[in-house]
């Protein structure tokens, strides 16, 4: 592995985001420079993770030890589709389990009508069930060796179903953007939410289709 070193000023996240544009992967620390809702989270971070053109890297200062499994948050997308890919490449690198994880809020009741809650929410299950299903679609034949886990969450927020779920794994991977209406927002709503909770390092993997892992 080959180590270089180059000091450059300017504002430190758009330099950045500009080396980006040639880099196979980004790594950034959650430094305490900003905070969000409550929550402590570095401002350099955030935004590299909103602009930057490569997969972004968000390390926090967690312990590495006892930690096992890929974790990949999903919501039928394009762009988290792209997710699924980066995240079996990287399981299947490490030789661990991963875990796709759909997770999605229950209709407000204003908006449910008529309908029976229990006939609802069976409906829901059924029907994103199918999008899970299809989400991880054709990994097994191309990662053999890989075990792939489904896991529909209907409870919980999406943000904090996914956090939940990578407490204790290797690794996160969610995608830039989702299906969420504020299109002007450069991270979609559920991934910032991830990254003002981040509990393990977790790559936000950006809008396009899926890239190759660098270490390949």
């Amino acid at each position: 592995m080959k180590v270089s070193t180059r000091l450059l000023m300017g504002e430190t996240a758009n330099i950045l985001s500009d080396l980006s544009e040639k880099s196979s992967l980004v790594v950034v620390g959650t430094h305490e420079l900003g905070q969000f809702e409550g929550n402590i989270f570095g401002t350099v971070s955030l935004h590299v993770a909103a602009a930057a053109l490569s997969p972004v890297a968000v390390i926090p200062d967690v312990p590495p030890e006892g930690r096992s499994g890929v974790v990949v948050g999903l919501d039928g997308s394009s762009h988290s589709i792209a997710s699924v890919a980066y995240a079996a490449a990287e399981a299947d690198r490490l030789g661990e389990d991963l875990r796709a994880v759909y997770a999605s809020e229950s209709p407000n009741p204003r908006l449910r009508g008529a309908i029976p809650q229990d006939a609802l929410t069976q409906r829901i299950q059924q029907e994103e069930q199918v999008i899970l299903a299809e989400s991880v679609a054709g990994l097994a034949e191309q990662y053999p060796d890989l075990t792939v886990h489904q896991q529909l969450e209907l409870a919980a927020p999406p943000a904090e179903a996914l956090v939940a779920a990578a407490s204790s794994a290797k690794l996160l991977v969610v995608g830039r953007r989702g299906r969420g209406k504020l299109k002007r927002l450069l991270l979609g709503s559920v991934t910032r939410n991830v990254l003002f909770h981040i509990k393990c390092p977790t790559i936000v993997t950006p809008n396009s289709a899926a890239v190759d892992f660098p270490y390949r």
